[in-house]
């Protein structure tokens, strides 16, 4: 079991309404969040490292528009997570330095305010999953059950209507 310290994302979406008040979009994005702790046996190790995730995710978000310039919105989206995993578990060989490709997805929800007829800002919130990421450590040899990664994000955006 890893804890883990607060870290950033980055990303980009493109998007078009699917249905009225349904928006389907492509998203790239990246999450990076460093290591603390790690608990093997009962006994916790310093975990020096870091966890990267690229997600490619297809999304439908469902806009709430009620006339006012301000939009709320639900969703989520499926596709895939590349995790790039670096830590150190423990004192005797137990690193990983492994990069796997695994199940992404994520749910959220947010507010869109009208700024212009084409500028609109987004403050949401999103839960990310990178589900069973499977990864080896390099000096041990073996196979570690890595499971799953989950972050919750809080995030502003910009977006420009066409």
């Amino acid at each position: 079991l890893v804890d883990f310290e607060s870290g950033f994302t980055v990303g980009a979406a493109v998007g078009t309404n699917v249905l009225p008040g349904v928006r389907g979009e492509l998203e790239v994005s990246y999450v990076e969040f460093d290591s603390e702790t790690s608990t093997t046996g009962g006994t916790q190790f310093v975990a020096p490292g870091d966890v990267g995730i690229v997600f490619v995710l297809a999304n439908l978000w469902k806009d709430f528009d009620f006339g006012m310039g301000v939009t709320p919105y639900v969703g989520g989206g499926m596709g895939m997570a590349i995790a790039d995993v670096n830590v150190d578990l423990c004192t005797n060989g137990c690193d990983i330095d492994d990069t796997s490709l695994a199940l992404g997805g994520q749910l959220g929800a947010g507010l869109r305010f009208d700024v212009t007829d084409r500028v609109t800002i987004d403050a949401g919130y999103r839960f990310k999953a990178a589900l069973d990421v499977v990864t080896t450590g390099q000096s041990a040899g073996n196979s570690h059950g890595m499971g799953s990664y989950y972050t919750h994000i809080v995030q502003g955006g910009v977006a420009w209507n066409f």
